[in-house]
């Protein structure tokens, strides 16, 4: 399964895109729905959302470089600041839906 997701769909010398880049997208996406439902302050979501996104990305690159299991297939540098950067995205992308669905409930009151 892990092989299916490795699967680059276009990898240039500057950009490195597979099916986990989706994945990245998506989970970023509702991670920052679920900080924007349980933290109300915008600074506040923003901090979370880049501490787990950062750490996240170093914790895979950290077990990529220096454990190397066999069930995590390596990835290339290229491919972690491609995962970070489209988990912002995703991040940034989720943040302006939840602020959309606030200001449609306020409308509605």
């Amino acid at each position: 399964m892990t092989d299916f997701f490795n699967t680059p769909l276009y990898a240039t010398n500057l950009i490195y895109i597979d099916f986990w880049t989706f994945l990245h997208f998506f989970l970023a996406i509702i991670l920052m729905l679920l900080i924007n439902y349980y933290t109300k302050k915008n600074s506040r979501k923003i901090i979370i959302f880049s501490i787990i996104i950062i750490g996240w990305e170093l914790f895979e690159y950290l077990i990529n470089s220096i454990v190397k299991l066999p069930f995590i297939p390596p990835e290339t540098t290229l491919d972690v600041i491609w995962d970070f950067i489209i988990g912002t995205v995703g991040g940034a992308i989720g943040f302006f839906i939840a602020r959309k669905n606030k200001q449609k409930k306020k409308k509605h009151l």
